[in-house]
């Protein structure tokens, strides 16, 4: 079996059969530079990022956090006017016709706010797990109850501020997640060689000390990892599926602002097949430094539907609480990061028309 390639990465396992939680291999100095040659100018950028936010992070005493950070965060350094328009005509274009209560340009720098705190934690959590923020979990009485079944719990996560803030929060409340990935996690797409050698175990170092276990889906598209997944259930653990990530292979399409997106179909048929609970989650913004997990209802679609059905119905609940849930949260969306936000923004056909 070929060693992976990369920087050294802790917690993740293969999906070719049992092997210790750590990437084998390390990068070396040639195949750094080879990759090199590979790399987008987005990729130098999001290195030449997390170098200097881990030179910030390091420089400032973890204590003036509190102080300093939602003092930043009224600079128009760090909320520039130019990024306020780029973002309301991002919301524009993914809205579409469909009507929201709140002023755009509010929503907007509100946006902006999160996503800089956000990274803040993120260079924060480079340095080790003692992050100064304050986080809860909301009906954690929810996954406490699915996990009596003996079953694992499949938790499909909308894209409500940095992924890292969900495992922060539920790994302070003693719920360690089986995360599901992708070696691209963190680049630019498309991804280059560099991307996913460089770029993306940098960016998932924080979060690897926040999770037991991160899947690796490969680039070939295979299904190992799903033995692995299913494993983990049988051993009643918690699984992380993202529910706003570009589907790999087959995709079910479901209405979300009116028009048609599509949905990757993992989650809910890795839950169908092991008659585990599909528990979609969100975070929220409480205030400065201050967030919370949010652990909607169990999604009920008829468990004795075929398999096919089943996917349908879910992914369906699934849009309909996340428009449901971007309505009520707008500012802590991802109207970047979130392959269905990036879908409706350049869609204008298909609108479906709204009912009266």
């Amino acid at each position: 079996m070929r060693e992976p390639v990369g920087l050294p990465q802790r917690y993740v396992r293969s999906s070719e059969g049992p092997q210790p939680n750590v990437v084998r291999g390390r990068m070396k100095a040639g195949a750094i530079l080879r990759s090199l040659r590979t790399a987008h100018r987005n990729d130098c950028r999001a290195v030449l990022v997390l170098a200097a936010g881990y030179l910030a992070t390091g420089l400032v005493p973890r204590r003036l956090d509190g102080w300093l950070v939602p003092r930043l965060l009224k600079s128009r350094l760090i909320v520039r006017r130019d990024s306020m328009g780029r973002m309301k005509e991002r919301i524009r274009s993914v809205l579409g016709d469909f009507p929201l209560s709140r002023d755009l340009g509010d929503v907007a720098r509100q946006c902006a706010v999160v996503g800089r705190e956000n990274q803040w934690l993120r260079w924060r959590a480079t340095h080790g797990d003692n992050l100064p923020v304050r986080t809860s979990v909301e009906a954690l009485h929810v996954l406490e109850s699915a996990l009596q079944r003996g079953r694992g719990a499949v938790l499909w996560g909308f894209d409500f501020c940095d992924p890292l803030l969900v495992k922060v929060a539920l790994a302070r409340a003693g719920q360690h997640l089986v995360h599901l990935s992708t070696p691209e996690h963190g680049t630019s797409s498309p991804s280059s060689e560099f991307g996913r050698a460089v770029v993306s175990p940098l960016y998932c170092l924080p979060e690897n000390r926040f999770i037991d276990e991160r899947v690796m889906i490969p680039l070939d598209g295979s299904l190992g990892y799903m033995r692995t997944l299913m494993d983990r259930l049988k051993n009643n653990r918690c699984v992380y599926i993202a529910g706003e990530r570009r589907a790999r292979r087959a995709i079910t399409r479901a209405s979300v602002f009116g028009r048609s997106a599509s949905f990757a179909r993992g989650a809910p048929g890795l839950a169908q097949r092991m008659g585990s609970p599909l528990l979609p989650i969100y975070v929220v913004r409480d205030g400065p430094l201050h967030y919370r997990a949010v652990i909607d209802g169990e999604i009920g679609a008829d468990r004795e539907l075929e398999k096919e059905r089943f996917i349908d119905q879910a992914v369906a609940e699934f849009a309909r609480r996340l428009e449901s849930h971007v309505v009520a949260h707008p500012a802590e969306w991802g109207w970047w990061s979130s392959h269905v936000a990036a879908e409706l923004s350049v869609l204008d056909e298909n609108r479906e028309p709204r009912a009266s």
